[in-house]
């Protein structure tokens, strides 16, 4: 646990007052065996304990990696991922010989939890925000919110005016970093530019080094002393209010028969793993229905998870008795489950379905490849549809 209360250390760091932040941070790890020795989690409590309301903030996870010898690495992203990664700027490190250099990374496993704003998808899942959910602290998912994914991925070279690191001892150094975690250079606070398109992107470095497409380092500066960045914001944090980030830091190769570029593969592969144990592990759980509560109107709600794997929760609400069908289709419109097919008094009610199953006959049995399906709820003069997305 740490604060920044005390002026005399905040100012000697980057020459600001305090803002009243307390963090508590919790660090842990599984004896697993496999992909599990080769990661960690790390969890972060925000607390505003100032009496000030903390505007467009954001959080960052910063990390000089020194893979090997410092004088040799290269950094990137992936921006589908909410991952940040160090790995060899050449095939071989002197401090790992005779193994081939590993790479390591760190992914955004949950972000700080917002409000969503109609006709944006900001957690890039491909649901309006306004319509999605987002989970809290304590696992609860919150209708109408999100948590927010990496929204900016920077990077440090040492010597370079525009990717320098700001100077310590004053408010200069403050400055930069606030503009670095917005995704912009630091000294000038204009976006990175994306040399492949020639646009401005709060992502650099955001191609895949492996397949030598995209932007990616080495294009415009060689292997050298690099620093990594990855950010989620901005959000508002009122006086008392909390937040909680949670942060998987993730090795891979340093083996035989793994290169330093199959090594950031590699790296992808286990941050997948590293999200899927941690969303299986921590139970997710919705708020219970308010059943004395009549609803006004028919209303057919966002399924949670989503994406899912391999169940998801659908909610409903009907104003009086009615025949309900609940329906699910592919992509295709073809019929997949049927999930309600009956009378039901006024309430508000909720189905689970499964991407294993029976056919809406209850016939043959199914398991759903990946991909986008669609559910209905139609009753007298209501129908309505909601896209859902399971990644396996």
């Amino acid at each position: 646990m740490a604060n920044d209360l005390d002026a005399s250390r905040t100012q000697f760091l980057y020459g600001t007052d305090p803002i009243g932040i307390e963090y508590q941070a919790t660090l842990w790890e599984y004896n697993g065996g496999g992909v599990l020795n080769n990661l960690f989690f790390r969890s972060y409590k925000l607390i505003n304990k100032s009496n000030t309301t903390l505007d467009s903030m954001y959080v960052s996870m910063w990390s000089d990696t020194d893979i090997g010898d410092a004088n040799n690495d290269f950094v990137g992203c992936d921006t589908i991922r909410n991952l940040g990664f160090g790995y060899n700027g050449i095939s071989s490190d002197p401090v790992y010989d005779p193994l081939p250099p590993p790479s390591v990374g760190f992914r955004l496993i949950r972000g700080p939890l917002v409000p969503g704003k109609f006709g944006e998808d900001r957690n890039r899942n491909g649901i309006d925000d306004a319509s999605d959910f987002g989970l809290t602290s304590n696992n609860l998912a919150v209708a109408g919110s999100i948590n927010l994914p990496m929204t900016a991925f920077y990077y440090f070279c040492a010597g370079l005016p525009n990717l320098g690191d700001p100077p310590m001892g004053t408010s200069t150094g403050a400055i930069q970093f606030y503009n670095f975690m917005q995704g912009k250079y630091g000294s000038t606070g204009e976006y990175f530019i994306n040399p492949i398109t020639n646009q401005p992107t709060t992502y650099a470095l955001s191609g895949d080094p492996v397949t030598s497409s995209g932007w990616i380092d080495g294009m415009q500066i060689p292997p050298g002393d690099r620093r990594l960045g990855l950010a989620t914001g901005p959000f508002q944090m009122e006086p008392g209010a909390v937040q909680f980030i949670v942060v998987a830091e993730i090795a891979s190769g340093a083996v035989i028969g793994i290169d330093y570029l199959s090594a950031v593969n590699l790296l992808k592969y286990y941050s997948n793993i590293a999200k899927e144990f941690y969303d299986s592990t921590f139970v997710v759980s919705l708020p219970p229905i308010k059943n004395e509560v009549i609803p006004d109107t028919y209303l057919l709600q966002q399924n949670y998870p989503n994406p899912f794997n391999p169940s998801t929760t659908i909610r409903y609400e009907i104003p009086d008795r009615s025949f309900v069908t609940i329906k699910i289709y592919d992509v295709l419109g073809n019929e997949i489950a049927t999930l309600v097919n009956e009378e039901k008094p006024a309430g508000s009610y909720e189905v689970e379905f499964s991407a294993k199953g029976g056919s809406a006959s209850g016939g043959n049995a199914y398991s759903l490849p990946s991909g986008v399906y669609f559910y209905t709820l139609s009753s007298d003069n209501y129908l309505s549809t909601k896209k859902m997305i399971l990644l396996r």
